[in-house]
């Protein structure tokens, strides 16, 4: 009887070490499991932190063939592409640019449809040029009112907070221009979005457009679009606007 009470109490015994050595075993698992957790946290602070502080610019313009550059001599000379290169000289951004642009887009046929597709890009920056092809009477024509209607409806898809929008007016239309142009303006004053007017690269003026003949990578030049003059002109016009956002 003697002897099997010891048996039962050495069993006792060497279950309750068990237990002990494997609750020390679980703490120790949880020690490094929370250690390890602690520096994956760290690590993903960091490099939170790191992205944060990372110097870069998404610029998405959306427009038409203004936009994508024609009659520039090289992609270089784009409106689109100055207007980064003065980014990153005054601002030392790394600007990165996407955006959405065709020759011949409407607001209502091209940009309002792709709003989505500037979304999925995240820009920190957009310009929107449309107009110089709606105003024209056809199959892409648009009145003033439903131009206003269409560029509210299309800012109220992609205008987001700590999201810079900056309005471009018309180009080279003549008196066509300006129900358009003052559309634009309204739409810029009554959603707080400022406007870069680019009436004075063409109004009165024969020297930023054309000539005609000219080789560019997007093909021969005519006599309507900017020239390499005719886009600077329009990238300092439109810097001096981001210039009141980012200073």
């Amino acid at each position: 009887m003697k002897n099997k009470s010891i048996i039962i109490f050495l069993s006792v015994l060497s279950c309750f070490l068990a237990i002990n050595v494997i609750k020390d075993h679980s703490f120790q698992l949880n020690t490094i499991n929370t250690t390890n957790n602690q520096k994956k946290q760290v690590l993903n602070v960091k490099k939170e932190t790191k992205q944060k502080t990372k110097n870069e610019l998404v610029y998405s313009p959306m427009g038409d063939s203004l936009t994508k550059g024609l009659n520039a001599t090289k992609e270089s000379n784009r409106y689109t592409a100055v207007l980064s290169q003065l980014i990153e000289k005054k601002f030392g951004y790394h600007v990165t640019q996407k955006g959405i642009y065709k020759s011949g887009s409407t607001l209502w046929q091209f940009g309002l449809p792709n709003y989505n597709l500037i979304n999925k890009q995240n820009p920190d920056l957009i310009t929107i040029e449309y107009g110089t092809n709606d105003l024209q009477l056809g199959k892409r024509y648009e009145t003033p009112y439903l131009f206003k209607y269409n560029l509210l409806l299309l800012l109220n898809k992609i205008q987001k907070e700590n999201r810079k929008i900056i309005l471009v007016t018309t180009w080279n239309r003549g008196a066509r221009s300006a129900p358009y142009d003052k559309v634009i303006k309204e739409v810029g004053q009554n959603r707080n979005i400022p406007v870069a007017d680019i009436s004075s690269v063409w109004k009165n003026r024969t020297d930023t457009y054309g000539p005609r003949g000219l080789k560019t990578p997007y093909g021969i030049s005519d006599n309507f679009h900017p020239n390499n003059k005719g886009h600077k002109e329009i990238a300092e016009i439109i810097f001096k606007q981001v210039y009141q956002l980012y200073k």
